[in-house]
């Protein structure tokens, strides 16, 4: 029937999609990796991209999400690391029922943090660099994503990926899951032209809007 049929085709899209973003990671293309993943978390949370991202937060929907943008609430992250105070906001706008489930469920909502080490200042053309990624959960654990739209139980998903802003080249693509601290790597080729480069690593969500963490390095490529 429809609903069986609904359930069976957003299962297969999320794969369909991961796949996707393997493809166009493997040409390089960093416009259409970070456009996949946006697409994956549309279907994820059932939502457009171009709505708040703080509307399919626990208990919240389009008029909140005005109300907190008023307060300078406007992403993900701002609201899961001061929700104390957004729950103050929030008190008298939301029904006791939205109310509780936004206090029982924001604190796991993920936050995340991001720092590189062993960083290189200067390399050879051609030179392989690897470089050290740390992570960290600030958030509470949770085993599933908070997606009450999705047909079913979904587990985050998580991408690191390191690019080349300037070129928007994406240099490689890894997914790597989200533990309370949990470290990985990046590495790359440097170009074969002596001169500074800057490139970026960042760790997104591929679940939930506006979650991502970024850091940019610069490397000095030798004559």
């Amino acid at each position: 029937d429809y609903k069986t049929d609904t359930k069976s085709v957003l299962d297969q899209a999320v794969r369909i999609l991961q796949a996707m973003i393997d493809v166009a990671a493997d040409q390089g293309y960093l416009v259409a990796v970070r456009n996949i993943i946006t697409l994956l978390q549309m279907i994820i949370q059932g939502c457009w991209f171009d709505a708040s991202p703080i509307c399919v937060l626990p208990g919240l929907d389009e008029k909140s999400a005005k109300l907190l943008a008023g307060h300078k609430f406007t992403t993900v992250d701002q609201v899961t690391s001061k929700y104390s105070k957004v729950e103050k906001l929030l008190q008298g706008k939301l029904s006791s029922g939205k109310l509780k489930k936004f206090s029982n469920e924001i604190a796991s909502i993920p936050r995340v943090s991001l720092r590189l080490n062993g960083l290189k200042k200067t390399a050879q053309p051609g030179e392989l660099v690897k470089v050290s990624v740390s992570l960290k959960r600030l958030s509470k654990d949770r085993k599933n994503v908070y997606s009450p739209r999705f047909p079913k139980r979904v587990t985050e998903n998580w991408f690191l990926l390191l690019a080349d802003d300037e070129v928007n080249e994406v240099l490689s693509v890894k997914r790597v899951p989200l533990r309370r601290n949990n470290s990985s790597y990046v590495e790359f080729i440097t170009p074969d032209d002596p001169g500074q480069y800057n490139f970026t690593v960042y760790f997104m969500s591929g679940s939930y809007f506006s979650v991502e963490v970024k850091q940019t390095f610069t490397i000095t490529v030798n004559e």
